[in-house]
């Protein structure tokens, strides 16, 4: 049996597209860097395999005008000093949460995140990375395919 298309699958369950759609609109609403919050889709899209998150997502990045060297080392963020303590801080989360259960977010992270972001933007970032993970979550069940620019 074949996979269920996306457009089925909204038109099925609309209750989903809209449900999450709510979360990244209350998210886009907060004081939160959109860069950032695309950072955090990405790497979990990344951690998760996800290439049709990817794809929209490394897009939307580079519209924002994130810069394209810090998107290519996204993954090893660790490695290179081109992201904020903030960002640090956000994309330290983003992997712990989306590594559950097997990793667990210490008081040395939250205390980490504290001095960073206030307790409304530690909400928001959590809330994007629920979201962002439960679209992985959609995607990699019925392998949505982005569609090839330009070819």
């Amino acid at each position: 049996m074949s996979r269920i298309n996306q457009a089925k699958v909204y038109r099925l369950f609309p209750a989903l597209p809209q449900g999450l759609g709510l979360i990244a609109d209350a998210v886009d609403n907060t004081s939160l860097d959109k860069r950032l919050i695309c950072l955090l889709e990405i790497r979990a899209s990344q951690i998760n395999g996800c290439g049709f998150c990817l794809d929209m997502h490394f897009k939307h990045a580079r519209e924002l005008g994130e810069d394209q060297q810090r998107l290519d080392v996204i993954a090893a963020w660790r490695e290179v000093p081109w992201f904020s303590e903030q960002e640090a801080a956000a994309l330290n989360l983003c992997e712990l949460l989306t590594k559950l259960p097997s990793q667990r977010v210490s008081q040395e992270d939250f205390d980490r995140l504290n001095q960073h972001f206030s307790e409304a933007e530690m909400i928001a970032l959590v809330s994007t990375i629920v979201k962002i993970n439960s679209w992985n979550r959609v995607v990699a069940t019925f392998h949505f395919i982005p569609q090839r620019d330009n070819v």
